[in-house]
């Protein structure tokens, strides 16, 4: 989102709090893994790294260890994981997707994608839908798309709130791509209507090209050959569920389908669906339409949307005790987007 700027990062919660709802947590969800990070309780990018590892160490035989799929800019990795009963073979099942962090400023869409991860593996032994899920599906997750901004962020705003949103490409007299405006194919990168800026400064600057920056790079070479069928990529904020497409004034050939989807995950949040245009702006040179058909020669069509998770009030950086509520608010969703990648 580009949005008016809404930081919400205090009050603190105490540590019986957090404590509290940990165990909340467990007892309603299965989830305990899920803890508070360092930046104002949204972890860091070491922090992300390290659960991957954690998770890795504690359930060896339901995720891979992390994957190096490419590097930033500034030559940081960016991980992906895969969660399944045999995460290390590559199988004949259906393949779904869940990114975060491609925006710097949304660590919210992060703490859920891991929440949904966490959910998955320490549910598998005990909830049969869930292990039917695992066993059944290939399921691949990139929390930080985008490590470079989210660790300026840190720097500059090491309790959270921090409120760059780009990459750190070098512009000369500023610093910053929107890798969600910088996705081909030309024709919708370029598209009529705006819905990205030629100007470096602005929030969301383009870039020189399609697939100027190396980050959108990576998530293109990721995604070529595994014909992912379903596709969910965080942000924050608006309590939105947004599909394509973004950069044209029109509904997708397959629009039935993604009102369908749309409107069951919706109806388990509350959340509205909707294209980009209809429920914001446009936006040309984004993920979902890339991911939609944006190169069906190599990926197949990949059914992506983005949700915009949290309300008006929270903005890019929720409260603490906003943490769990926006993750949990999403945890159906994504059930039901893993079950719907057939």
């Amino acid at each position: 989102m580009t949005g008016i700027v809404i930081t919400k990062t205090s009050p603190l919660l105490s540590d019986s709090e957090k404590r509290a709802t940990i165990i909340d947590s467990k007892t309603n969800f299965g989830v305990e893994g899920l803890t508070y990070g360092l930046m104002g309780g949204y972890y860091t990018y070491a922090e992300i790294n390290a659960q991957l590892d954690s998770m890795k160490a504690r359930f060896p035989n339901l995720i891979t260890s992390k994957m190096n799929i490419g590097t930033s800019i500034e030559g940081r990795v960016i991980y992906a994981v895969k969660i399944s009963d045999n995460p290390d073979a590559t199988e004949n099942e259906a393949r779904a997707l869940y990114t975060s962090l491609t925006h710097a400023r949304e660590p919210g869409g992060m703490m859920t994608v891991m929440y949904y991860m966490f959910y998955l593996l320490e549910n598998y032994n005990s909830n049969p839908a869930v292990k039917y899920l695992v066993d059944n599906r290939e399921i691949y997750f990139i929390p930080c798309v985008n490590p470079d901004g989210y660790e300026y962020n840190r720097t500059t705003n090491p309790n959270g709130g921090g409120q760059f949103r780009k990459n750190r490409r070098n512009n000369g007299s500023s610093y910053g791509v929107d890798l969600n405006r910088n996705f081909g194919p030309m024709a919708y990168w370029n598209a009529a209507g705006g819905g990205s800026s030629t100007t470096p400064s602005d929030l969301d600057y383009r870039g020189t090209a399609p697939f100027s920056e190396p980050e959108a790079i990576v998530v293109k070479n990721f995604l070529a050959g595994k014909n992912f069928k379903t596709a969910l990529n965080y942000h924050t904020y608006s309590n939105l569920l947004i599909f394509p497409y973004g950069c044209l004034p029109y509904l997708t050939p397959d629009s039935t389908t993604f009102l369908e989807f749309a409107g069951d995950m919706t109806a388990m949040n509350g959340y509205s669906p909707g294209t980009a245009s209809q429920l914001l702006y446009p936006v040309r040179g984004g993920f979902d339409d890339y991911y939609y058909d944006g190169e069906p020669e190599a990926n197949g069509k990949i059914f992506a949307m983005t949700p915009e998770c949290g309300g008006d009030a929270d903005g890019f950086w929720p409260p603490q005790s906003r943490i769990f509520p926006i993750a949990q608010e999403n945890l159906n969703p994504n059930i039901y987007y893993t079950w719907s990648s057939r």
